[in-house]
């Protein structure tokens, strides 16, 4: 496990961010947040997140320089991050743990900034404990390894690296600003699909079949009113035979209704004039 402690000032949302990213896991742990000054509610807000805060004033006097130097030896830190000290108090603290402090830029870089620092320390940890030797009995294979950021993080997750499942891109490191999504702007004329073109409805000869069983014979005129119905209902179905079908019957019971209305006056009239 290691351990770190956040002194911050202000709103301290960069600690927050990392107690948060970090507590629930068994890789990095934030043991101790020191509030320098106005906290802006940040210990209430980390009082149910076990992790131990301390507040103290603006001007750090050396008595409380002390009692925190204890504390952090008693919790075993490793690794001091400021978030948004003034510079005199940094170098106060710095004096403490030589080449083991960071300053935290911004709380969306802050977890990459400790996994980063973590890194270095334990570079510099591999480089002092290795023998002196001559630069040409040095062996390429003594170098430290330096570590990927997918490796990092699968380590700081406890997850297990294999490069072979990486994707050709990979997804950017938590806590990274994503890079904006680009979109097509849409255009009506893009990938439309034309739908079929439907032939035209065939006449349905209504009028005629009014006109001849008013004027000619009612009942084949009836009948070219059924058929000349029809039409238009077969047509919006989709059964285009059917309309057709429909329109050619409707066509041959009006010829009907007026040749037998045309023979019937043919008929009736000489009739009608010797009687």
């Amino acid at each position: 496990m290691r351990r770190i402690a956040v002194f911050c000032s202000g709103a301290g949302d960069g600690a927050e961010r990392l107690v948060s990213l970090f507590n629930e896991g068994n890789r990095i742990r934030v043991e101790v947040v020191v509030s320098c000054g106005d906290d802006s509610g940040l210990i209430e807000r980390l009082a149910g997140c076990d992790v131990e805060t301390v507040a103290i004033p603006r001007g750090m006097t050396a008595e409380d320089r002390h009692d925190i130097q204890e504390l952090l030896s008693s919790k075993g830190i490793e690794l001091v991050a400021f978030d948004g000290l003034d510079a005199h108090l940094v170098s106060e603290l710095e004096s403490s743990y030589p080449g083991r402090t960071i300053s935290l830029t911004n709380p969306e870089d802050a977890p990459r900034e400790v996994v980063a620092a973590f890194s270095r320390i334990d570079d510099g940890c591999s480089a002092e404990a290795e023998p002196a030797a001559s630069e040409e009995g040095r062996l390429s294979s003594d170098e430290p390894v330096v570590k990927s950021v997918d490796e990092e993080w699968a380590e700081t997750l406890r997850m297990n690296f294999d490069e072979s499942r990486l994707a050709s891109t990979p997804p950017p490191v938590p806590g990274s600003s994503p890079s904006p999504a680009t979109y097509a702007p849409y255009s009506p004329y893009v990938n439309q699909v034309k739908a079929p073109e439907r032939e035209p409805m065939p006449s349905t000869w209504l009028v005629w079949a009014i006109i001849v069983t008013i004027c000619c014979c009612t009942i084949p005129g009836i009948v070219a009113i059924i058929f000349s119905s029809q039409v238009a209902t077969r047509y919006a179905t989709g059964d285009y035979e059917g309309a057709r079908r429909a329109s050619r019957n409707a066509e041959i019971w009006i010829i009907v209704s007026f040749v037998v209305g045309l023979v019937s006056a043919s008929i009736y009239l000489p009739i009608m004039m010797f009687t």
